[in-house]
């Protein structure tokens, strides 16, 4: 009588279940990781409430053009890709970075030790100029760079994109996943010849997209990382880097709050009074496709340790009818009472 060669059989069960099936399963939930999953799936990572939730600014404020993108950052999951009159945002790096760029030329001058968030910077100019010619006519003056990166300080970031030098910034702008091809997702990109001064500053030279800004977000909300997101319940982040020290994230998420309590989100801040610390960073330039004035935010909450990152992208035209800090904060706010964090 045959006998069947019991440890044979078990062992090679063991050999597919142990080496055979789990990359298998990853190469095909990496395949369905993607943000047409995410609109079609039914295991999409996509929160429907609160997506909801965000239309709704949408329809009764009405902006020329929006989109939001909001990320859970111990999971890294998408929870929210909405838009209102631009479609296929999320495909989209084309948008200019404006002040958000200032998150990379902060992220460098505090990495290479040249400065710390409250110690103070010398510099020429009016803040919110944006003439370079002008500012070598006003006399010197002196700001902390948590000031400066909350009000947006023009000729301060200027200088310190002189004083870091080109090659570094850009590298850090590349470390931030700027120009990069990873996973085929819409990466922003930089203008290599543009005026370092201007680059620094977020005047000129750098693109991107709502998703792309996001990520930049999550990389100082993470504690440093820079990661692929997950679109599906299925899936999983991916870590793609270090983009910055942890040390140095959490000093750029306490000089973010600046921006919040008095810098250029400060009217917002006090309309809404959301009951935790939250940080961030605005933008605004005048873009043209569609034509209009784009004003970003990029927001995390709590600050203490962040849960959430939200990057809101509003063009308005001749009249502001919403803004994107106020958008941010009503978001995180809803996020957060619905996760228990806050009441």
């Amino acid at each position: 009588m045959y006998k069947i060669p019991v440890r044979r059989i078990t062992g090679r069960l063991l050999f597919y279940l142990l080496f055979v099936l789990p990359p298998l399963s990853l190469s095909l939930l990496e395949r369905y990781n993607t943000i047409d999953f995410f609109k079609n799936s039914l295991f999409s990572s996509r929160d429907d409430s609160l997506s909801a939730y965000v239309r709704k600014f949408f329809v009764n404020y009405r902006p020329r053009a929006g989109c939001v993108v909001l990320l859970e950052v111990h999971s890294g999951r998408v929870l929210v890709l909405e838009e209102w009159n631009l479609p296929d945002a999320w495909e989209r790096n084309d948008f200019p970075f404006a002040s958000l760029f200032k998150f990379i030329t902060l992220s460098g001058v505090i990495e290479e030790k040249m400065y710390g968030r409250k110690d103070m910077v010398e510099y020429r100019g009016y803040p919110h100029s944006y003439i370079k010619e002008a500012w070598e006519k006003c006399d010197k003056k002196k700001m902390s760079l948590s000031k400066a990166f909350g009000i947006s300080n023009n000729p301060l970031f200027a200088e310190l994109g002189k004083k870091l030098g080109k090659e570094r910034l850009l590298n850090y702008a590349y470390r931030a996943g700027f120009n990069g091809t990873y996973f085929d997702l819409p990466w922003g990109w930089v203008n290599e010849d543009e005026d370092v001064e201007y680059l620094a500053s977020g005047l000129a030279g750098s693109y991107g997209g709502p998703l792309h800004a996001a990520l930049v977000g999550y990389a100082i909300a993470s504690g440093g990382w820079l990661i692929r997101p997950s679109f599906s319940k299925l899936a999983w982040k991916r870590v793609i880097g270090r983009f910055v020290s942890e040390r140095t994230a959490r000093e750029i998420l306490e000089a973010s709050e600046y921006t919040v309590k008095y810098g250029t989100a400060r009217e917002v801040w006090r309309e809404v009074h959301p009951p935790f610390r939250a940080g961030g960073k605005t933008g605004s330039l005048t873009g043209s496709n569609p034509r209009g004035r784009y004003e970003w935010f990029v927001g995390f909450a709590p600050l203490e340790d962040p849960e959430v990152v939200v990057a809101v992208l509003i063009v308005n035209g001749k009249y502001w009818r919403l803004k994107s800090s106020y958008l941010a904060l009503k978001v995180m706010e809803e996020y957060l009472k619905r996760r228990g964090y806050v009441n």
